[in-house]
């Protein structure tokens, strides 16, 4: 198993398997819960404490990214349950398809933050791979994966499966390049980016007879 990298892992699991699918979606719950739970307690705790202006910063900050990224759970939720459009909608309509291409923008946008970018060098780093004459590869690669992932969330059709495909594939890729930065390590990995990715997998064969 400790060769065996995180999506082969999960593979095995069988997370396609009703009971395991229901087992999960609940485990998604109880996460975007205690995520909540634990930003407000965090907010009161701001709140009664004198904090320096970079500090309020960074708490600001990484609110907006749990926020989002458990809206992104949410509408992952709901697309194992819920159809998407089909039928031809208003280009003003904001559709739930919509709702969730802006999310998934969020987390793409995410690659070009210095503090993201950061983290993800001092990963490599602790492989001891990463020189001062291999730096700019390392760092092209961050904006390479968000040059092709960004190409691909602009060509996603605006409603109905295939975008809600689309949308997973680019998840997909997204949650195994953090895995990979992780060192294929799941007590490294980040529980959202796991459930992130066995959504997609769900989702894609879900949906995937009604492109």
């Amino acid at each position: 198993m400790q060769n065996m990298k995180i999506s082969e892992i999960i593979a095995k699991e069988d997370c396609l398997d009703s009971k395991k699918v229901e087992i999960l979606k609940e485990s998604i719950r109880s996460h975007i819960d205690n995520s909540a739970r634990n930003q407000n307690e965090t907010a009161t705790w701001h709140a009664t404490t004198p904090i320096s202006p970079a500090q309020l910063k960074h708490f600001f900050r990484n609110k907006e990214r749990e926020e989002n990224t458990g809206r992104l759970l949410q509408y992952l939720l709901m697309f194992t349950e819920k159809a998407p459009v089909c039928e031809k909608m208003s280009p003003e309509l904001i559709t739930p398809e919509k709702q969730l291409r802006e999310f998934v923008s969020f987390q793409l946008d995410l690659l070009r933050e210095k503090d993201v970018k950061k983290a993800i060098l001092r990963e490599t780093s602790q492989l001891g791979i990463l020189r001062t004459g291999n730096f700019w590869y390392y760092e092209g690669r961050i904006a390479d994966l968000h040059k092709e992932l960004s190409e691909a969330l602009a060509a996603c059709p605006d409603q109905g499966p295939a975008a809600i495909i689309t949308l997973c594939r680019i998840l997909e890729k997204l949650s195994l390049f953090w895995f990979d930065i992780c060192r294929e390590d799941a007590c490294r990995v980040r529980v959202s980016d796991i459930f992130i990715y066995k959504l997609t997998l769900i989702l894609k064969i879900k949906w995937n007879g009604y492109e």
